[in-house]
């Protein structure tokens, strides 16, 4: 009763300070906020499917920071719970250890840098906390699910977002007055809240593996649905966006998971009736855009000048680089028709010219040990297993991220660096760790 009491009496202080206090908005998201981190410290889970639901559905675009926000709030809830519960230690692994040391080159190559005026001094630090904080936080078998389940729900979120500015750009009749100036309507591309159909796509794709694996699973019916969902209207995202090395990522994605498929058929015909109802629908020219891959087009022809001026620039420093930010400096004065500080769109071309031979290097070991995390030897999975199917989806996630890099900028991305440290910490988990041991008993 007195907590009743208690709680109306509350109710009616925060009515009489939101009629005439000016900080009342202030106090009640400082409630929200307190409110929400008690809520995560006591159910850890709710942070993973958090930071995966951020992480694809690039709710930045809305609160600006955001995700590196929820990833530094993240690790502040974990270093809490550690010091309550009296355990002081840190689940890093020796991805963080290698991500270190690149984010500790690309921030020193900065020394050297002729001009970095278009370098974030940001990017190392987001790469240490994003490794420091998943690497801890997706400890348990649990947490790996709540993460896919929130990115998951993060990428049927950005997808609807996407299908709509689609809609809306035909159904309002945008389109068909675009149509009376210019002739290429049919080629218009549709990004929903991203900056760029490419980002999108390639973010987008990081997850798609894991979807579809739930998707063609036996775990819990929701999840199944979830991930059906997640994964038709991820690869309508794409579609719709146009992007080539979108849709040469869904294919490495589709071609990875029917590897591990019983059904292919049925999930061929799954794919191609998506596909079909895309194009059939909304009139955009996806056949002719996957014609460009054979090159021939000015995107094609600017991308390749680009990777063979990049080879050019290597070479004048090739042990050390040139400095964050070289590439975009140099390659405006050789390619002059190019905007301002424009980027390179391969993520090697940009480390190698910018941090040399030492920090592609120490990508590469990255990438290595994002690699060994996984198993590769097992294709005849158990579809009601849970290591297995998330295993599987990580495979295609990688593999298909590991072709998006040759085609955008990403050195210090995000998503990309929370997908490696998902896969290198993957064996340590306990899910995995009782998977080998049951097959060496076995």
């Amino acid at each position: 009763m007195w907590i009743g009491f208690g709680l109306a009496a509350l109710a009616m202080a925060l009515l009489f300070l939101w009629m005439f206090w000016g900080r009342t908005t202030q106090v009640l998201i400082a409630c929200g906020a307190a409110s929400a981190g008690l809520l995560m410290m006591r159910y850890p889970t709710i942070l993973s499917a958090m930071i995966g639901f951020a992480v694809v559905s690039y709710i930045a675009s809305y609160l600006p920071g955001s995700t590196m926000g929820l990833l530094l709030f993240s690790g502040g809830i974990v270093v809490i719970r550690r010091l309550i519960m009296g355990d002081i230690g840190w689940r890093l692994g020796t991805i963080f250890v290698a991500a270190s040391l690149f984010a500790l080159w690309l921030a020193t190559s900065g020394l050297w840098a002729e001009s970095a005026y278009v370098y974030d001094w940001l990017h190392p630090i987001r790469i240490v906390v994003t490794v420091a904080v998943l690497a801890d936080l997706v400890s348990t078998p649990q947490h790996y699910l709540a993460y896919f389940v929130g990115g998951a729900a993060g990428l049927v979120f950005t997808s609807i977002l996407a299908i709509r500015t689609a809609y809306e750009f035909y159904v309002t009749g945008a389109a068909e007055q675009l149509a009376k100036h210019v002739a290429y309507v049919d080629s218009t591309r549709f990004f929903g809240n991203w900056p760029d159909p490419n980002i999108m796509s390639m973010t987008l794709t990081t997850f798609l593996g894991v979807t579809f694996a739930f998707w063609r699973s036996k775990l819990d019916y929701r999840l199944r649905w979830l991930g059906f969902a997640a994964t038709a209207l991820g690869f309508t995202a794409v579609l719709l966006s146009l992007s080539r090395s979108g849709l040469i990522t869904c294919g490495i994605v589709t071609v990875l998971m029917l590897g591990v498929e019983r059904r292919k058929a049925r999930v061929i015909l799954a794919v191609a009736a998506v596909t079909l109802a895309v194009v059939m629908i909304a009139p955009t020219d996806i056949f002719g855009r996957l014609v460009t891959l054979a090159g021939g087009d000015r995107s094609s022809s600017e991308r390749l000048n680009l990777v063979l001026n990049g080879w050019n620039y290597f070479w004048d420093n090739p042990v050390a680089g040139g400095g964050p930010g070289s590439f975009a400096h140099r390659v405006v004065y050789d390619l002059t028709y190019l905007p301002h500080a424009f980027i390179s769109h391969n993520t090697f071309v940009d480390l190698t010219v910018d941090t040399g031979l030492i920090g592609f290097v120490l990508y590469l070991i990255v990438m290595f040990l994002a690699y060994r995390g996984l198993d590769w030897k097992t294709w005849n999975i158990d579809h009601a297993n849970p290591a297995h199917v998330i295993n599987a989806g990580l495979r295609a996630g990688l593999v298909a991220s590991s072709f998006s890099i040759l085609t955008i900028s990403s050195a210090a991305y995000i998503p990309f660096w929370a997908l490696y440290t998902l896969c290198a910490m993957y064996s340590m988990t306990h899910l995995a760790r009782n998977e080998h041991a049951a097959v060496a008993t076995g």
